[in-house]
């Protein structure tokens, strides 16, 4: 008798549980490229397995995926039907998710956590361009403000002791001494 009601009570209390998972595999950035003539080159950070598996499993990733969960679902039921690993050396990162509804939700939620993945390592990536572009702008600026300063310098230096033009006072300099040496050359001939 105990056994049939352990064995009714079991039955009632037990669900269908349905595990999914997915396989990341993880891209290196691109090369890095010089941010000056003289700076340090520039090399975007790149996330180690043990980041990406910590970020993975991050509340920040998981509460997003909860937010765009059908069914919904809470925060910790979440993180505890979540798993993150790595194949040891390889690329790959393995996110595996339980669920109890049915194995569509829990392909969809698998893919949408898969999707936030991505979608956060790129905002980073995207985040850390934009800082670098506002660098480089100003950068770019005061390198800018310097040539016009060079430049209004060199202006006002050429009309202060009168030249013309550079080129055209050297140009003319060398054809002086084209005609002295011809006239130096033809005088000495005669």
């Amino acid at each position: 008798i105990g056994a049939v009601l352990l064995t009714a009570a079991g039955y009632f209390r037990t669900e269908t549980r349905y595990q999914v998972s997915a396989q990341l595999i993880k891209r290196d950035v691109p090369d890095s490229f010089r941010a000056g003539e003289i700076g340090e080159a520039f090399k975007p950070r790149t996330l180690s397995n043990a980041t990406l598996i910590g970020l993975a499993g991050s509340t920040n990733v998981l509460s997003r995926v909860a937010e765009r969960a059908d069914p919904p679902i809470s925060l910790s039921l979440l993180r505890r039907s979540t798993e993150v690993a790595e194949q040891r050396g390889t690329d790959y990162l393995f996110l595996t998710l339980s669920g109890y509804t049915s194995s569509e939700a829990t392909v969809e939620l698998a893919n949408i956590w898969a999707e936030e993945v991505v979608d956060y390592t790129r905002e980073m990536q995207s985040r850390e361009s934009r800082e670098i572009r506002q660098y480089l702008q100003q950068e770019l600026d005061s390198n800018q403000a310097e040539l016009e300063r060079v430049s209004t310098g060199l202006l006002d230096y050429t009309r202060r002791e009168g030249l013309v033009s550079i080129d055209k006072q050297i140009d003319a300099k060398l054809r002086a001494i084209g005609e002295l040496d011809l006239r130096y050359e033809t005088s000495r001939l005669e």
